[in-house]
């Protein structure tokens, strides 16, 4: 009985999420609510993912087949209407700018969705590296030791991922040797 209160409470906290962010958000485009949507506005919505990430990943699914579908609806429809607009202003804000708070809370997603099948946070993660590297390399200097092998392999997927179809740009190569320069140095 106590899981499925469990259940239907992150159920529940999605619901609420989506509830303060949808007026917010209505009848925009993704790119317009990317725009739309400040840094403290990210902030929120990132750790709301990661919270309720590391709870989901602490407790077993329990409930009735209802209530999990309904806990799961909520999460896809946060991730598709909060949390990928969020990405993508992100995006915009870490090329554009040197937030490195905002770049460490965006590596503790990538770190909590570690092994999540949706790869868009992990080509958003290659295009920031690539467009501003050395913001991205500051902010891992201040993540755990621990957490960074996972760090370094998202990136360097991601890395695969913005490139796929630029095979000839020029900073392509650069970028690899770089990261793979960074990755001696904090993995030593």
């Amino acid at each position: 009985m106590e899981e499925m209160r469990i259940t239907a409470g992150a159920g529940l906290l999605a619901i609420v999420c989506l509830v303060l962010l949808s007026p917010c958000l209505a009848g925009q485009s993704r790119e317009q609510e990317a725009q739309i949507m400040g840094r403290e506005d990210v902030l929120r919505i990132f750790r709301q993912a990661i919270a309720s990430n590391e709870e989901c990943k602490k407790r077993p699914l329990a409930g009735t087949p209802e209530d999990i579908e309904k806990a799961a609806r909520a999460r896809r429809q946060f991730h598709d209407d909060a949390l990928e607009p969020a990405r993508d202003a992100c995006v915009q804000l870490l090329v554009a700018g040197r937030d490195v708070s905002l770049a460490v809370e965006f590596l503790h997603l990538l770190i909590s969705f570690e092994g999540s099948a949706d790869e868009s946070f992990t080509w958003a993660v290659g295009e920031v590296y690539a467009r501003n590297p050395e913001l991205i390399e500051e902010a891992i200097g201040l993540i755990a030791s621990s957490a960074r092998t996972v760090l370094f392999e998202e990136i360097s997927l991601g890395l695969y991922y913005y490139y796929h179809d630029k095979a000839t740009h020029p900073d392509r190569r650069d970028r690899l040797d770089r990261l793979a320069r960074v990755r001696c140095r904090y993995l030593q």
